[in-house]
């Protein structure tokens, strides 16, 4: 047996045909695309709130690395030479600068002295601990704070940041596995990159 849709032979059915053909499948493929588009955009806006969310934590992380250097450089005055040792995981550097222009190195190659701003000295001398970024070939990130060198003439002590530790490369990293990730300077120095961030950071 065989069926024959003779019912196509005839010009006004397969217009009819093509018709029901048409309006069946263009609000499909309309409501596909608008679909795409708008799961798409959702896709990416949590993408960010993520990226968002991971770069505040891993700032935060940074930040408390930073505080428990100061809390470690505060400690130093307090340790024996034997003990200074165990600061290498967080300083690469650490030395002392006397008022009568002496340098003792306590910990790595010595720290050149540093100019310091007014601001700066009056707050060292309410205590408080000073970073400062020195940019060249390679930034260096140095902490300072006041210590007693006797008579009571305060004498400044420097220690240099180590990056690995500062940034969370060998620990305490919360960033996603293949996240790259820049940190600068209010001025828009970079105090570092990932090895597949942009040449120019801004980017």
């Amino acid at each position: 047996m065989r069926l024959e849709l003779k019912a196509f032979n005839s010009r006004l059915c397969r217009r009819i045909f093509a018709t029901f053909i048409v309006c069946a499948m263009v609000p499909v493929i309309i409501l596909a695309a608008l679909s795409l588009v708008q799961v798409s955009s959702q896709l990416e806006t949590q993408a960010n709130q993520r990226l968002r969310r991971a770069a505040k934590s891993h700032g935060l992380s940074i930040y408390e690395h930073l505080l428990f250097c100061e809390d470690e450089l505060k400690l130093v005055g307090l340790r024996s030479g034997a003990d200074i040792g165990q600061q290498q995981e967080k300083f690469s550097a650490i030395g002392r600068h006397f008022p009568d222009g002496r340098y003792e190195a306590l910990l790595g190659d010595p720290i050149d002295d540093i100019s310091l701003t007014p601001r700066e000295q009056a707050h060292l001398t309410s205590g408080q601990s000073v970073l400062v970024v020195i940019g060249g070939d390679t930034t260096d990130i140095i902490l300072i704070r006041h210590f007693d060198a006797g008579n009571g003439a305060p004498g400044l002590l420097m220690a240099t940041l180590r990056g690995e530790y500062l940034w969370g490369l060998e620990k305490g990293n919360s960033l996603p596995p293949v996240s790259e990730f820049a940190v600068m300077t209010a001025d828009g120095l970079p105090l570092y990159q990932s090895g597949g961030w942009p040449s120019n950071p801004s980017d």
